[in-house]
């Protein structure tokens, strides 16, 4: 057969080039290929490292909590002996007013329960009118209120209300404090029957695991005198 010169068509046409496009052809050729496609199982748990971090991450919270625990318990201790003394010598301030404002004298001695207490520089007795139930005066009845250290515990620091029979004022026998240390009156005249005002300084001091100390000093006038 001749070749026909000048390029010329031998008078058909080829036909293009297919591609196999089928993926299980195409396996079934190269069953290789798509390993590297194939899904990797996912790993879950913690490793060694991780759980580590965690364990000191709650050491180290845990720590903390237990350091802010100690530290305000370390607090309460050192501050609880001055509170105690604050709070004793204001309670006595203030029943020291309190009865004090009410009384119309200021006696030298009284008796309570078989212990005689005498009005000086470590006890104040008052003399207040007795009130009835609609809290009117009772005429010529008298109520009788000793505050000051018990003469024969010295630290402690009581107060006694000991009402007339009839009296609606009620009955007392009260600790203003275990821990005296030093309670001072001091009165504006030496005839107890004229006395119109009481000076008074008390310190209370807490020795003990904290310790703390308070002073109150301050005056009551008799306002029924």
């Amino acid at each position: 057969m001749k070749t026909p010169a000048h390029g010329r068509s031998l008078g058909f046409t080829p036909l293009p080039e297919t591609r196999n496009h089928n993926p299980v052809a195409k396996w079934r050729q190269n069953p290789k290929a798509d390993k590297s496609s194939e899904l990797k199982p996912v790993e879950t748990g913690f490793t060694l490292a991780e759980v580590a971090v965690v364990v000191l991450l709650m050491v180290l919270i845990i720590s903390a909590g237990a350091g802010v625990l100690i530290y305000n318990n370390r607090f309460y201790e050192t501050q609880s002996g001055e509170i105690f003394s604050v709070n004793a010598t204001r309670e006595a301030a203030d029943r020291l007013n309190e009865y004090g404002r009410q009384a119309v004298a200021v006696v030298s001695s009284y008796t309570y329960s078989s212990t005689s207490y005498i009005t000086g520089g470590q006890t104040v007795i008052f003399q207040i009118s007795s009130l009835d139930i609609d809290n009117a005066v009772i005429p010529g009845s008298y109520d009788y209120v000793i505050i000051g250290a018990n003469p024969n515990t010295p630290s402690r620091l009581e107060l006694i209300v000991d009402p007339a029979l009839g009296s609606s004022r009620p009955a007392r026998n009260l600790l203003l404090s275990g821990k005296l240390t030093t309670v001072n009156f001091v009165y504006d005249n030496s005839d107890f029957a004229l006395t119109r005002r009481v000076d008074y300084t008390i310190l209370v001091t807490d020795v003990g695991r904290s310790p703390g100390q308070e002073q109150i000093s301050g005056s009551v006038t008799l306002r029924n005198k």
